[in-house]
């Protein structure tokens, strides 16, 4: 898998004005932490991950002949990912690429934290300022990792939920309340493999996930029903959200049959994150029940973005991630972008 894209100074936006659009809610424990450490640096260490629209990949075309240039970075992290980075200073291509990007609304795929960490900051140095820097300050920007969301090698991957600790679980219980939800279909002594496989056509016919319980290799797979009522739950009927696989399981299943509520959630004091999917079922016995995902494709991360709503937490995992640190960029509010 191999994902193109550019790093850049970008200018700051709030949500509402529709240039730079979210699609997750936001934390405020880790904000503090970010703030203090970009207050301490002065310095962005690393790149927001945005997303932008360009299906004829005029910005890709305009780097390709940079690509033949020696890289001033060719190394690969400890996670195995391989990072190569040119750097382009012609303003041909620069020019060519701004272009490009200045009518685009920009969607963050990963970073809310440290973008909204960035406002914050921009705001603390504007009030600094007496209420306004230079348009041009490097305090009215922030820097982007941009990526084409046409280009066929971004992949977005699943994260998967592991249920623990909830008070009086009963796993014959929830699968029979479940079966008012959705249709439900049980695969005897499933490989990784062949459950993940059954989920994604189980996806064809609607939202849908895949449920496995400790000490047993059998997968349910649940695919909500067609006369599902969002309301019953507390979700709107027409909203881009209420069909999306992550929404139904957090509203149906974790918060209104096994009571998590969107505190719990967020504190996740009964939720175990997995990123891969063989780590999560052979670490199912840590928990009650384990809910396995598939991927929210990037046109619904869009749709969402566009209609001003959020995902819950861990909908997304853009991959390969980016690594931090291999770009810095000072935050001076007496220095100029430009």
């Amino acid at each position: 898998m191999t994902r193109r894209g550019f790093i850049a100074a970008v200018r700051l936006h709030h949500f509402n004005e529709g240039v730079i659009l979210r699609h997750e809610l936001t934390l405020k424990g880790p904000k503090l932490d970010r703030l203090k450490l970009m207050e301490a640096t002065r310095c962005h260490l690393s790149q927001i991950f945005a997303l932008y629209s360009d299906p004829s990949q005029q910005a890709d075309r305009a780097f390709q002949r940079h690509e033949k240039e020696l890289a001033v970075v060719d190394a690969t992290t400890d996670d195995g990912t391989h990072h190569t980075l040119w750097k382009v200073a012609d303003r041909e291509t620069i020019g060519a690429v701004a272009r490009v990007l200045a009518p685009q609304k920009l969607y963050i795929a990963d970073g809310h934290h440290r973008y909204e960490t960035m406002l914050a900051l921009r705001n603390r140095m504007r009030e600094r300022a007496g209420g306004k820097l230079d348009s041009d300050s490097t305090g009215e920007f922030g820097t982007m990792f941009l990526a084409n969301m046409d280009d066929p090698g971004l992949l977005v991957l699943p994260t998967h939920r592991l249920v623990h600790s909830v008070a009086n679980f009963d796993a014959a219980e929830l699968v029979a309340s479940l079966s008012h939800f959705f249709l439900i279909k049980v695969v005897a002594d499933a490989d990784n493999p062949t459950a993940a496989h059954r989920l994604l056509a189980a996806a064809r016919g609607g939202p849908s996930f895949a449920m496995m319980f400790p000490n047993s290799r059998d997968v349910h797979i649940l695919t909500l029903r067609a006369n599902f009522e969002p309301e019953s739950v507390g979700l709107t009927k027409a909203s881009v959200i209420s069909q999306l696989d992550v929404t139904v399981l957090h509203s149906v299943v974790l918060e209104h049959l096994l009571n998590i509520d969107k505190e719990a959630q967020e504190a996740k004091t009964h939720i175990f994150y997995y990123k891969d999917i063989e780590a999560a079922i052979a670490e199912r016995e840590r928990g009650q029940v384990l809910f396995l995902m598939n991927a929210t494709p990037v046109e619904q991360v869009r749709r969402v973005s566009d209609a001003g709503k959020v995902m819950p937490q861990k909908s997304t995992f853009f991959y390969p991630k980016i690594a931090s640190g291999i770009v810095f960029n000072r935050i001076d509010p007496n220095e100029s972008v430009s």
